[in-house]
């Protein structure tokens, strides 16, 4: 009975951590930012794979996540395009990407999970470029919902 009771909060733990959001460190974002509109989709560019930005964009922050149990790479994609839509960014650009190891012990089970971590810079761009993306963006999303 004692072992049931440790498993289930144990259990508890774990599924709590799993649905909770990415720790992150978040700076230089605008006190009273403007959020995007639902419709406009944010892109999240790879800086390696882009190594420069549009001529002209506006800068709203650098985010830095950390690890945790439970991380997923969609998870944190996700949770990034959220807090950059929440503070009118419509480009997530992603200035350096490594894995780290996050680790939980209860006194019981000890649990690790190898998460993405990101240092990215949320900016807003009107470029063709940024455009195109957008689009590519929203047939992705249509493709997507349409399989579910």
């Amino acid at each position: 009975m004692k072992y049931r009771l440790l498993f289930a909060l144990a259990s508890a733990f774990f599924l709590c951590a799993c649905g909770s959001s990415v720790p992150y460190t978040l700076a230089n974002t605008p006190k009273n930012p403007e959020p995007l509109d639902p419709s406009v989709p944010v892109v999240v560019v790879n800086g390696s794979s882009v190594p420069v930005l549009p001529f002209e964009y506006k800068y709203l922050g650098t985010i830095e996540t950390e690890a945790a149990v439970g991380c997923s790479t969609d998870g944190t994609v996700e949770q990034l395009r959220k807090m950059a839509r929440d503070v009118g960014a419509n480009v997530v650009y992603v200035k350096k990407i490594d894995q780290d190891i996050a680790i939980v012990y209860t006194g019981v089970v000890m649990m690790s999970s190898r998460c993405l971590t990101l240092l990215a810079d949320f900016i807003y761009a009107e470029a063709p470029l940024i455009t195109k993306w957008q689009e590519e963006e929203k047939k992705a999303m249509a493709a997507k919902e349409a399989k579910e």
